[in-house]
């Protein structure tokens, strides 16, 4: 609700752009530190910076969970472009009735809401593989795989 707040009087569709923008640069520059912190010293430099240090391992130790916020990021961005197509959309084009106007919009509201939740929650679940060690990923990881 606090980034509902914040974001104010703005259209729900760019209040879900903003919040998918914030949560694709957070979720790009965390797998651009895993991906390159083993060859890139740079990278590694950035990732000790970041507190993530030698417990950094490989893409293949959070490869399910970067593969299930990857999915969950690619349906948001699809329920974004359905919300910013409609309300792009001249009203001439529109021939529903009020009620069904209505009833249209309080579903965009819905899913803004659940798209922004879901951003927190991704940008939690990030956070939190930052900061897990390198034994704790790999048990995680293992946990996934049988699962």
């Amino acid at each position: 609700m606090a980034v509902l707040e914040l974001l104010g009087n703005h259209s729900w569709s760019t209040k879900i752009i903003i919040v998918l923008t914030a949560l694709a640069k957070c979720y790009g520059e965390f797998w651009l530190i895993l991906q390159l912190c083993g060859t890139n010293p740079l990278a590694l430099s950035i990732a000790t910076l970041k507190g993530l240090g030698n417990s950094l391992v490989t893409m293949e130790s959070v490869g399910c969970q970067f593969k299930a916020l990857r999915y969950l990021f690619d349906k948001m961005v699809e329920v974004a472009k359905c919300i910013s197509e409609f309300e792009i959309l001249p009203e001439r084009y529109i021939t529903l009735g009020l009620e069904a106007i209505s009833g249209v919009k309080a579903h965009i509201h819905m899913a803004s809401y659940w798209v922004i939740r879901s951003s927190a929650t991704c940008a939690s679940q990030i956070s939190s593989l930052a900061a897990l060690s390198s034994e704790q990923r790999h048990a995680l990881s293992l946990v996934l795989l049988f699962t």
